[in-house]
């Protein structure tokens, strides 16, 4: 029997999202991690939502040198693409 991989959803109000937008402005690495969060919440409510996150994820993790970042984004396209 294979096992799943659970990931916790985050809750997105409007309180945390605009807070959330904020510390993007703080630093790139900073920012890189709340777009993957954001990609992974909306990857199963809004798929183009999520797209477009992943399309920044990924830009962000090419600027950074950042190639696991990529290709975990990369996959995350192909899911939400799917």
């Amino acid at each position: 029997m294979a096992s799943k991989l659970l990931m916790p959803i985050p809750v997105l109000t409007w309180e945390k999202s605009s807070n959330l937008l904020c510390a993007m402005r703080v630093n790139d690495t900073l920012r890189a991690e709340i777009l993957t969060g954001l990609s992974l919440y909306y990857i199963e409510v809004q798929r183009d939502t999520a797209i477009f996150y992943i399309e920044q994820t990924i830009a962000m993790g090419k600027k950074l040198k950042m190639p696991a970042l990529v290709s975990l984004s990369s996959s995350g396209m192909g899911y939400a693409k799917y």
